[in-house]
C-alpha cells in the first residue's frame, strides 16, 4: 500500500513538474500504466471425497454408505503418526448426500425400465491446513479402506 501511494505521489509531483507552460492550451494529460504479480504459498487446501455404496434395499444401501464414511472418517481423524492425519471434526463439512433408485437398461415386456439396486453417495469436503499439506498423500491412501 505504502509503494503504491509513493508511486502515485512521484507521478503526481512529476506531472506538475515537467508541463509546460502553454499560453495557448492549459491541458495536462496523465498516462499510467502498471502490472503486477503476485505467488504465494497455498495456505489451505479443500479435498472433495465421495463415498459410494449400493444394493438393492435402500436402508442397506445407505448403512453400507455409513459404515464406509465413518471408516473413513476414523481414519482422518485418527491422532497423526507416520500414515494417519488427525483432521479435526471441524475439518469436514458434509456438502451432499443422496439416495436414488437406479434402473437397468433392460426392458420389461411392457417398455418399462426394470428397478436394479439403490445407489446411497454421501460427498465430504475436507479443509487441509497448509502445515497438513505435506500430509495430504496419506488421504489416499487413508481412503484404501
Amino acid at each position: 500500500m505504502i509503494f503504491i501511494l509513493s508511486v502515485f505521489f512521484l507521478v503526481v509531483l512529476l506531472s506538475h513538474a515537467a508541463t509546460p507552460l502553454l499560453v495557448e492550451d492549459n491541458k495536462r494529460t496523465l498516462s499510467v500504466s502498471a502490472n503486477g504479480e503476485m505467488l504465494v504459498r497455498p495456505d489451505i487446501c479443500y479435498v472433495n471425497l465421495r463415498v459410494k455404496a449400493e444394493d438393492v434395499s435402500a436402508a442397506v444401501a445407505y448403512k453400507k454408505n455409513k459404515d464406509i464414511t465413518v471408516k473413513v472418517l476414523n481414519a482422518l481423524q485418527s491422532k497423526p503418526t507416520d500414515s494417519e492425519l488427525g483432521l479435526a471434526k471441524a475439518d469436514f463439512q458434509t456438502t451432499q448426500i443422496s439416495l436414488n433408485p437406479q434402473y437397468s437398461h433392460r426392458q420389461r415386456g411392457n417398455g418399462e425400465a426394470a428397478f436394479d439396486h439403490y445407489n446411497a453417495e454421501l460427498t465430504l469436503t475436507i479443509k487441509v491446513s497448509h502445515e497438513m499439506l505435506y500430509l495430504f498423500r496419506h488421504i489416499a491412501d487413508a481412503l484404501m479402506l
